[in-house]
């Protein structure tokens, strides 16, 4: 009773200093995964059927379940991230429960579990697997490992209880189908020479079927890895660095004051690590070799079996090194630390020393519990994770690029432009320019949008998406004839049959013949009707025409009336929206006086008095819009709807007038 009444301490622990998760949201590659991935949003036969099949959800490693469980964990909770994160924590603090167990059963020491599980339950370096959703996918793989595990030792315990060993097998199976776990087998082994040498051979044999499961998973996610580029064949990473990586996996393993949700390679060649590696495995070594203790190198056993297929020993990863490869690992060092205190505790004499290595363990355990509070709250949002990052590498690209990005979802634009000019610096690309040139755009910067576009277009000529971008922002500055030239040269990298009208259309504006251009528009938009280019040359192409007829034509007048315009549009339909239509139905009106040519300002007068039921006025609305833009749908069904209305209308009052009639000649029929 007393053993259980630690555990629940335990987990009480647990969820204090984890309770920040609950009020995280999504971040890195959540938003790829689960908000964008359409594939997992529909939880039914056919998407697990996809989630087995390899490479149809994920490009990059072969997790069916992982994703099934995402796509039930969507059907349950949709866009609520702490829904998520409430099922992936109840299954932390179940793997809690079973390792509290396992090292009963190893050991059945009660304060050897409790230290060993605590030390697990609070320990850093987990905080990246338990806060980040995606990266939580290796928590319920390695549950099922641990239960594997236990059930395995069960089974060696009762030689004839197969049963046991068939739902080892079954849970093993189930595990790496949610993450590859593919060292179990190995670990068996290390079990089965520490704690059951006399039945090495009966644990070999009963271990082979865990190879071969590892062996099917290793497989199907190499062929998964290498197509979708997560495995490099010809990816080379040097013994200096991989010794390096060694290095500070076990200085975040003992230390974890230095965590990082990404090591770029550069940061890690330095010869302190190759030192720190030198240094600490030899210490490990001495303290086996002393001790001459099997469970130490249980210990670290487990450690590097479990962090070996992250090494880049075996596998070549595309992805240096990160504190999730640590999770599996760290079971082997929270044990290694709990034997050491608790053989202190046991060998030392006097009450004196003993206190204070209790409060050593309880300042031990106060430090993790203090930086894995921390490490939560810097996992809550985007800005907060990669503004925490880039300190940790300021030369990298990869991070500032993403905090950047963060600042710009959430609409910071001075902050995401801080970032990209900084990225620039490190290294010019077309995305960094562009990205730059889009921020400046939505501050209406114009020129500023245009300089950075050019930048993008030396590096990028045949971009039609670059060409198209200077066009609009030529659109908004009023420059009509810089316009048409960005179009047209968008047109040339990317040009189709469909598309000569359009371009005739610019060839015939751009030489001043009005009317021929706007035929030619108004005929390839019938051709595409969804051509945002043709709309709003046709739009200025009326504009230029109506403001030269009237005397007042220039770029900056052009440009005025295109931002005034739109702006009013908007304010409009925000007093529509609010319900004040007067309002909306003025400012609409009001946008045609000075500027006739605009067709949403008619569109949505259409609109308006057609749910205002007064038919006429918004069939003499539509029609107008038709007449600027021939090829709305919208437009044409609308009008379609109000002829069809105005028949039966016609015939119904038809109908009553010569119900009528017949009734005053019957009236008059009547004798008096």
């Amino acid at each position: 009773m007393f053993a259980y009444k630690k555990l629940i301490f335990i987990i009480i622990i647990t969820i204090i200093i984890y309770s920040g998760i609950f009020r995280s949201g999504f971040v890195w590659d959540d938003h790829f995964v689960i908000l964008e991935n359409r594939d997992i949003q529909v939880f039914s036969w056919e998407t697990i059927k996809n989630c087995f099949t390899p490479g149809k959800v994920d490009p990059h490693t072969y997790v069916p379940l992982s994703y099934i469980f995402i796509a039930f964990n969507y059907y349950l909770w949709k866009i609520n991230p702490s829904g998520y994160h409430v099922c992936y924590f109840i299954l932390y603090l179940l793997q809690i429960i079973i390792i509290y167990i396992i090292l009963l059963k190893l050991f059945n020491r009660e304060n050897l579990a409790f230290l060993g599980t605590l030390f697990f339950a609070v320990h850093p370096i987990h905080v990246e697997t338990v806060a980040w959703i995606i990266g939580a996918f290796y928590v319920p793989a390695n549950l099922l490992m641990y239960i594997s595990f236990y059930l395995y030792m069960k089974f060696t315990d009762k030689k004839n209880k197969f049963t046991y060993l068939w739902l080892s097998l079954i849970c093993y199976l189930v595990g790496t189908f949610f993450f590859p776990v593919v060292y179990l087998p190995v670990l068996l082994l290390l079990y089965g020479y520490c704690f059951k040498r006399e039945k090495m051979k009966f644990i070999f044999l009963s271990s082979l079927p865990f190879f071969f499961i590892s062996l099917l998973n290793t497989y199907l996610g190499l062929i998964v890895g290498i197509t979708g580029r997560r495995i490099h064949e010809n990816n080379v990473i040097t013994p200096l660095i991989i010794n390096n990586i060694f290095g500070k996996y076990i200085f975040n393993i003992f230390i974890p004051i230095n965590l990082s949700p990404f090591y770029p390679i550069e940061e890690l060649y330095t010869h302190s690590a190759i030192y720190l590696t030198i240094s600490i495995l030899s210490l490990i070594g001495i303290i086996i070799l002393l001790s001459k203790s099997r469970i130490y190198l249980f210990c670290w056993g487990w450690f590097f079996i479990s962090l070996l297929p992250y090494s880049h020993i075996v596998i070549p990863f595309n992805w240096t090194m990160a504190d999730r490869y640590l999770y599996a690992p760290s079971f082997g060092f929270c044990l290694f630390i709990a034997l050491i205190f608790e053989k202190l505790l046991d060998y030392l004499k006097k009450p004196v020393c003993k206190q204070i290595t209790t409060i050593i363990i309880i300042l031990l355990i106060l430090f993790y519990s203090l930086i894995t509070v921390s490490m939560v709250e810097i996992w809550k949002d985007d800005i907060s994770l990669w503004k925490y990052t880039v300190k940790k590498a300021p030369h990298s690209p990869y991070i500032i690029r993403n905090l950047a990005i963060s600042y710009f979802n959430m609409n910071l634009f001075d902050d995401s432009l801080l970032y990209y000019k900084r990225l620039l610096k490190l290294k010019a690309s077309v995305e960094t320019y562009t990205s730059i040139a889009n921020i400046e755009f939505l501050k209406d910067n114009y020129e500023e949008a245009l300089k950075n576009y050019k930048e993008a277009i030396k590096l990028k000529p045949d971009s039609s998406e670059l060409h198209r971008s200077i066009a609009i922002v030529y659109y908004n500055m009023g420059k009509s004839k810089e316009a048409i030239t960005g179009y047209r040269n968008a047109w040339k990298c990317d040009f189709n049959p469909k598309k000569f009208y359009g371009y005739l259309g610019m060839i015939y504006h751009e030489k001043g013949f009005v009317s021929r251009a706007i035929i030619y528009y108004k005929r390839s938009l019938m051709l595409n009707p969804d051509c945002k280019d043709i709309k709003e040359l046709l739009y200025i192409v009326y504009l230029e025409n109506f403001l030269r007829e009237n005397d007042s034509y220039s770029d900056k007048n052009l440009s005025n009336i295109i931002k005034e315009t739109i702006e009013a549009n908007n304010l409009a339909l925000n007093y529509i929206n609010n319900g004040e239509i007067e309002k909306g139905e003025k400012i609409l009106k009001d946008i045609l006086e000075k500027n006739p040519c605009f067709f949403e300002a008619y569109y949505n007068l259409g609109l308006l008095y057609y749910n205002k039921n007064e038919f006429n006025e918004s069939l003499i609305y539509f029609r107008k819009a038709l007449d600027l833009n021939p090829a709305s749908t919208e437009t044409k069904n609308y009008i379609k709807t109000l002829r069809n209305n105005s028949i039966i209308l016609i015939k119904s009052f038809q109908k009553i007038n010569r119900k009528e009639k017949y009734q005053d000649t019957r009236n008059k029929n009547i004798p008096g």
